[in-house]
């Protein structure tokens, strides 16, 4: 008798247990992000019921903070990664506040499975150090007339491009000028005034709100820290012979003054590590040369004057510039001409033609963080 009713509990058991069901996993590392870089790596595994491998896809969505992509086929292993970012100026985007990423497991339209993960972003640090720069803010970032986007690595001369630029800007206007800050965002200006935060590894664009001062449409641009170890930076931009400061929060500019001593009009702007500014300014007519002048962030005073004797440009020409480390890069191009790439090393004050384009690239916009330099 009891091994009957034995019997009868064993199989009342058996058939009470719960089926196996398919899993989804969502891990994020680090699960905490640094207070500059602010960057996390997301990895979904997909498991069928049965323990073998996941097939379909997976759409991921970040209620704050920006995903490199959302809809992805899981791969041999059931696995998918990619990038979540959550920069200073997101909505949201706040030390301490939950970051809530869900993935759900879609297959033939219909969904499979649901997992979720919470994110946080630590306080920034007191003190700045290029450990918490992200892998991309330590490039150098090239537009063309093309609206090509191109990273560029100096020791090497790696020059990749990475896609095309289409920012909703009005009336078809296109992009001017570009600067990238610390948490390796793009920063691009198009001709209608506009300013797009541009994810540097996908182009994806986001339109800001950013209100120019009267009159100034095109404007050249750079991130400048407020001090050598400093985690704060501040974007400056320059038009109509003028420097204005760009509270990024507020999305407003505020003009400092107008360019004054050793060089004056209308300049493209880098800023360097230890927090100094800079700009490239073009000459005053055909036929002139270039020059580079350090620029007061507080007064827009220029001042340390050094030209370039061998950059002449025609009645058409284009013009940008970088730093990278302790030395700056001068792109110029005249007259249809491709662009030639000037170093000048800072260490030594001497100047040459360090590239050339391929015939036909003409690069308008350069941008570089604090974070380049080996």
């Amino acid at each position: 008798m009891r091994s009957v009713l034995a019997l009868y509990l064993a199989v009342g058991l058996l058939a009470c247990a719960p089926a196996a069901q398919p899993t989804l996993t969502l891990t994020a590392a680090p699960p905490t992000l640094d207070g500059l870089g602010r960057t996390s790596y997301l990895r979904v595994v997909a498991t069928e019921a049965d323990g073998t491998i996941g097939t379909g896809t997976i759409v991921l969505q970040a209620f704050v903070g920006e995903l490199d992509e959302t809809t992805i086929e899981l791969d041999a292993f059931g696995t998918v990664r990619t990038r979540f970012t959550c920069t200073s100026t997101t909505t949201g985007c706040t030390p301490g506040a939950p970051l809530d990423v869900e993935a759900r497991w879609m297959k033939e339209g219909q969904r499979v499975a649901v997992a979720t993960r919470s994110l946080r972003i630590e306080s920034p640090p007191r003190v700045w150090t290029r450990a918490s720069c992200p892998e991309e803010a330590k490039l150098i970032y090239l537009f063309t007339d093309t609206a090509d986007l191109y990273s560029f690595y100096p020791p090497t001369k790696d020059l990749r491009r990475i896609g095309k630029l289409a920012c909703p800007a009005a009336g078809g206007a296109t992009p001017n000028s570009m600067a990238v800050s610390q948490d390796g965002s793009g920063w691009v200006n198009y001709g209608d005034g506009s300013l797009f935060r541009i994810n540097v590894r996908t182009v994806n664009c986001a339109a800001t709100s950013f209100v120019p001062p009267a009159g100034w449409t095109r404007f050249g641009m750079g991130f400048s820290p407020d001090s050598a170890d400093s985690p704060d930076e501040t974007l400056f931009i320059a038009a109509n012979g003028a420097l204005a400061r760009v509270d990024l929060g507020a999305m407003r500019a505020s003009v400092v003054g107008s360019f004054g001593g050793a060089a004056t009009g209308t300049a493209e702007l880098t800023g360097t590590p230890e927090g100094k500014l800079f700009g490239f300014f073009p000459p005053s007519t055909a036929g002139g040369v270039m020059s580079l002048a350090e620029v007061s962030k507080a007064t827009a005073v220029t001042s340390g004057l050094r030209v370039f004797p061998s950059l002449t440009l025609g009645q058409a020409y284009a013009y940008a510039f970088s730093s990278w480390g302790p030395d700056f890069y001068l792109y110029t191009s005249s007259d249809g001409a491709p662009t030639t790439v000037t170093q000048y090393l800072t260490g030594t004050d001497t100047d040459s033609t360090w590239l050339t384009a391929a015939p036909g690239v003409r690069i308008l916009g350069a941008g570089a963080s604090r974070c380049g330099g080996d």
